[in-house]
Formats: C-alpha cells, sequence, structure tokens
C-alpha cells in the first residue's frame, strides 16, 4: 500500500498528460490541414472555399456588436447619408444603418447570407440587395458618402494586389469614410505555434511549388469561416496611403479602422 500510494500521484499525472493530448489531436490535425491549405490553394479556390463555407455553415448575428455601434456613431456621416455595404452577410450592418436613418445599397457573394439579408430586411426601405462580388459592388455610377465592408469581410480579400484595387475601387466611389474590419496582428509571417501547424504549412509550400505558385501574405484557415488574410498595422497604412487617406483605428476586441479622405484631418492625439 505505501508503494501504491506513492505511484498512484504519478500515474494520475501520466494519465492526465496522456488524456490532453488524446483530446488535442483532431484540433492539432485540423490546424495542421488549415495551415496547408492556406498554402497549397490559390486565393481564387481559397476564396471559392469561403464562400461555400458561409453558405452552409455560417451562423447570421442578430445584433451589431457594441465596438460597431460605438465605431458607427463615431466614424460615419449624419442620417440620411448614403451607404455602401459590401461583404454584407445575412445584413445585421444593413439592418441597423437603415433602422438609424441611412440609405443603404447592399452586396453580399454568399447567396445563402444573400437571402437572409432580404428576408431581415423586406420590410425597410433598402434600395439594392445584390448578389455581387466585391467587385462588382463596386463598379457602379453611384457615388457614396461611405462605404463598409461587413464585418471581418477585408480579411476574406487574400491577394495583396486584390486589396488595393478593392480599395481603389470604394475610393472612387465613396466621398467619405471607407469602414473595414479585419484579422490582425502586430507581426505577419511568424511560423504557427504548434509543431504538427509547422508541418502542414511545410506541406502546403510544397505542394504550392509543385504547382508553380508561391503563397501570398499570412493566410489563416478557420472552418466556421474559411480563409482570411491576417493584415499588420503597416499593411493596413500602406494600403490607406495608396488611395490618398489616413487611417483612424477604432478600439475594441476586434481590430477596425477608418480611411478617411486626406481632407479630413486625423484627430489629435
Amino acid at each position: 500500500m505505501p508503494l501504491f500510494s506513492k505511484l498512484a500521484p504519478r500515474m494520475v499525472r501520466s494519465w492526465a498528460r496522456l488524456d490532453g493530448r488524446l483530446r488535442r489531436a483532431p484540433e492539432l490535425l485540423g490546424d495542421a490541414m488549415a495551415a496547408g491549405l492556406a498554402r497549397a490553394l490559390t486565393p481564387q479556390e481559397q476564396n471559392a472555399a469561403s464562400i461555400a463555407i458561409y453558405d452552409t455553415t455560417a451562423a447570421s448575428r442578430i445584433a451589431l456588436f457594441d465596438w460597431e455601434s460605438t465605431w458607427y456613431a463615431a466614424a460615419l456621416p449624419a442620417p440620411p447619408a448614403t451607404v455602401l455595404v459590401t461583404g454584407a452577410g445575412g445584413g445585421i450592418e444593413v439592418a441597423a444603418l437603415l433602422k438609424r436613418g441611412f440609405i443603404v445599397d447592399a452586396a453580399e457573394p454568399a447567396p445563402a447570407l444573400l437571402e437572409r439579408l432580404r428576408e431581415r430586411t423586406q420590410s425597410m426601405p433598402l434600395r439594392a440587395a445584390r448578389c455581387l462580388d466585391h467587385q462588382g459592388a463596386l463598379r457602379t455610377v453611384e457615388t457614396y458618402d461611405a462605404v463598409l465592408f461587413g464585418w471581418g469581410s477585408f480579411t476574406c480579400v487574400l491577394d495583396p494586389v486584390a486589396q488595393l484595387a478593392l480599395l481603389q475601387a470604394a475610393a472612387s466611389v465613396c466621398t467619405g469614410p471607407i469602414l473595414l474590419s479585419f484579422w490582425m496582428r502586430e507581426t505577419a509571417g511568424a511560423p504557427p505555434a504548434h509543431r504538427l501547424a509547422r508541418v502542414g504549412d511545410a506541406l502546403g509550400r510544397g505542394v504550392a511549388r509543385i504547382r508553380g505558385r508561391s503563397p501570398i501574405g499570412d493566410v489563416r484557415f478557420r472552418h466556421w469561416c474559411g480563409f482570411g488574410y491576417v493584415f499588420t498595422r503597416v499593411e493596413i497604412e500602406t494600403l490607406a496611403a495608396q488611395i490618398d487617406r489616413h487611417v483612424v483605428w477604432g478600439n475594441g476586441q476586434y481590430p477596425h479602422a477608418a480611411l478617411m479622405p486626406v481632407a479630413d484631418p486625423p484627430p489629435a492625439r
């Protein structure tokens, strides 16, 4: 019995460590596969996959986040300003803006989410709810007081060249702020934390080389929303400068910023 009393705590600790590893195994394998796919697929393939995921699994929110309400109040012109919402999802942002008195056009590339948007706003004075890609939504003769990219949708633009082209298109139809929210961290390109994810990343890069392409930027995969580009603060500020705008950073748990015309001076710090 004394021997058992001494061994039992060690046995339990060993089992706990093994149990934890077994429970984490599916998550770690998923991280490895996600890292590989983020490197092996083209941005076009990743975008199509993300739209398919949103069409089948994405849950629609029922209200704005607190940081969004605060942000809109601070960054948007007063109603009845005209706003284009692109990447509008299930229509949460659109409905909130309509209730506040804005005039809204909306575009969403995922058919299932577009249908939710139409259902949510069917009794509201929405001028248009069009099933267009981001570039299509911005090929328009309309001019807007603001352009809003729906929650996190700018992160779905995976190619840096396409990111700039999209913002240039937005600036060409917008006299006021361009509102973006996105995934961000201070230093993009750092290797994934776990060794299995690093293995998946390396395998994905190998597949990309075989396919004759180079992985672009820091792209990540999440099973509930597909692929997304992880921006740095410098990347957002560089994009803004390239369209002659300055960045007003928002506060809150989700990274977001308003790209303001250079004629509007940045707030005093």
